[in-house]
């Protein structure tokens, strides 16, 4: 585009915007023709000398997740199955929170958090009811009671609405 702002990726240059925390600027990308790189990069320290302990614990936690993940099982059951894609789940959450809180983005990775603890307790409850797992691989039945409930709600929404409307002509 002539006379305006041609973001394109062939272009180098650092982009600078100021963290919605700190106030402070810090670069959100940077390209040369060599490197790349995206995230608060100036925060990185920042992070790491806030939360010194996150940063030891989670290059160990991902290592273990991988060794657990990355073995060649050759049978596995339905529920080993469903177990190891939730840990997979989970494994690329906690890469996704480290990413976000490096950067200064907790509220991203609350976020993240909460669907890997989702993860989590699905796969201890599978454990502990594995009988359990037909259900929980049958969506469907999610998905019904979902919408008989949603359906119920939205009734109720607006039963209530037409009793308090007066129709005149």
């Amino acid at each position: 585009m002539p006379g305006g702002n041609d973001h394109r990726l062939g272009q180098c240059g650092t982009s600078r915007v100021k963290h919605f925390v700190t106030g402070t600027k810090y670069n959100i990308w940077s390209m040369t023709t060599d490197e790349v790189s995206f995230g608060f990069e100036d925060f990185w320290p920042v992070a790491h000398q806030a939360f010194p302990k996150f940063w030891e614990v989670m290059p160990r936690l991902v290592d273990s997740m991988n060794s657990l993940l990355a073995r060649g099982y050759e049978r596995v059951d339905p529920i080993h199955k469903v177990t190891i894609n939730l840990g997979i789940l989970a494994a690329t959450s906690l890469t996704e929170t480290m990413t976000l809180v490096g950067n200064g983005l907790g509220s991203g990775a609350m976020k993240i958090a909460r669907a890997m603890l989702e993860c989590a307790i699905n796969a201890e409850y599978l454990r502990r009811f594995p009988a359990e797992l037909d259900d929980y691989l049958d969506w469907s039945k999610v998905k019904t009671t979902n919408y008989w409930y949603t359906s119920r709600a939205m009734l109720l929404i607006y039963s209530q609405t037409f009793r308090r409307r007066t129709w005149t002509k």
